[in-house]
């Protein structure tokens, strides 16, 4: 098979051929990684039915129903990554509804689901656990996927909470002395205004403020 392809880097189509026929002699013996993987991949970026059982049919993935079992069965393996001992951890679950058809003609064929999000920190390595493939049930999923609400009590010998002093912020204002910056030019300047006796106020001072670098300062 190898001289049958070109190419500098042929390992990859190598196994994905290898794999093809694999699955498709033992389609009961063997889950080739290729066929669950790809399934997988068109599931959650399409989740289209028609689009896996097309690939299927070709032998290029596994079936619709195959990879709806490998969710269930991850979802139950699963869920038990979050550590048992919670005290040097803080998590927050965030939680949200999805509907679907909710307004049909005879009623059926809505969907209502709850997405739950579990935030946690500080990081912690998952576990690598294989997934076994069982016969799940739809009440099995709600079990693993139940959250206990519990009531926060207060440690009775908690520490009181202590502030610290905050500093006063001192920004200097470039404008704060602009009135007087003003009026002085104003008196400073009376011999323009005697010579310019026909120019306005706002002409003379555009005209003294342009010609000074140190706007702003006293």
């Amino acid at each position: 098979m190898i001289t049958h392809f070109v190419g500098s880097n042929i390992d990859l189509k190598l196994a994905s051929v290898g794999q093809s026929i694999m699955q498709a002699v033992q389609p009961r013996s063997i889950i080739a990684p290729l066929q669950l993987g790809l399934g997988l991949q068109m599931y959650h970026h399409f989740a289209s039915q028609f689009l896996i059982n097309t690939l299927h049919e070709h032998g290029f993935t596994c079936s619709y129903p195959e990879v709806q079992k490998y969710e269930q069965n991850a979802a139950v393996s699963k869920n038990s990554i979050i550590p048992k001992n919670l005290q040097e951890h803080d998590i927050q679950f965030i939680a949200d509804n999805v509907d679907h058809n909710v307004a049909t003609i005879d009623g059926t064929g809505t969907f209502h689901g709850m997405c739950i999000v579990a935030a946690l920190t500080p990081k912690f390595l998952i576990p690598h656990t294989p997934i076994t493939k069982v016969t799940v049930t739809a009440e099995e999923i709600a079990h693993v996927g139940r959250i206990n609400i519990e009531n926060f009590k207060i440690p009775v010998k908690l520490p009181p909470l202590t502030y610290l002093p905050l500093r006063p912020i001192v920004a200097d204002d470039p404008t704060c002395q602009l009135d007087v910056l003003w009026k002085t030019f104003a008196f400073s300047h009376a011999n323009m205004v005697r010579n310019n006796a026909n120019a306005t106020q706002w002409t003379i001072s555009r005209e003294v403020f342009s010609d000074i670098s140190t706007y702003g300062r006293p």
